[in-house]
């Protein structure tokens, strides 16, 4: 190497550390079989292309940028434009909450409990076996007391049991409904004619 004019030794040579036990094997020339060799030669031809492309880009890049204090000085305000474009967002996206929360608090209905109505309770506890089919709704209970906020005191009309519990877990119970006069419709098979 040092007979090679404008290369240095220092940068072409290297060491390998070993430890002092082990031994130097020489391993045979491995060969790819000529479909390997194609593709191989495939993927490197990719790697070199892609690697001139990048080179391009790179110079490219430097050629537009020579003035970097104006470049800084463009990124800045881009920088600026987006904080306020994100500034912008999130304000637009607060209005949109706070109207769509306004409407949504328009659609529900407020409910009035009065005294001695009666209300069935929505049942919320822990069940170990579902049943599926089985109501969700217990009762009958009667209003006993209306508390501000929300807040209801009921009885059980079965164990007379009273409860305080809150007025979004109840619904009217409507008692007495009357089933009117059932008619009945006989279907016949239909006949089809040749």
């Amino acid at each position: 190497m040092a007979d090679i004019k404008g290369i240095s030794p220092t940068l072409c040579m290297h060491q390998i550390l070993l430890k002092d036990e082990a031994k130097l094997v020489r391993q045979p020339q491995r060969r790819l079989n000529p479909p390997m060799m194609d593709v191989v030669k495939k993927e490197v031809l990719k790697l070199l292309h892609l690697v001139e492309v990048e080179h391009r880009a790179y110079c490219t890049i430097k050629s537009f940028n020579l003035q970097m204090s104006e470049a800084g000085l463009h990124s800045k305000l881009q920088l600026q434009e987006l904080e306020e474009i994100r500034n912008d967002a999130y304000e637009n996206a607060s209005i949109y909450k706070a109207r769509t929360r306004a409407w949504h608090d328009n659609m529900i209905s407020r409910r009035v409990f009065q005294v001695g109505e009666k209300f069935l309770l929505f049942q919320n506890r822990l069940r170990l076996f579902s049943g599926k089919l089985r109501s969700k709704w217990m009762g009958p209970y009667e209003v006993v007391r209306v508390f501000p906020h929300g807040a209801i005191e009921i009885k059980c009309l079965k164990s007379g049991k009273v409860l305080k519990v809150n007025g979004q877990r109840l619904k009217h119970y409507h008692e007495g409904i009357e089933i009117g006069e059932v008619g009945t419709l006989h279907l016949v098979d239909p006949i089809y004619e040749d």
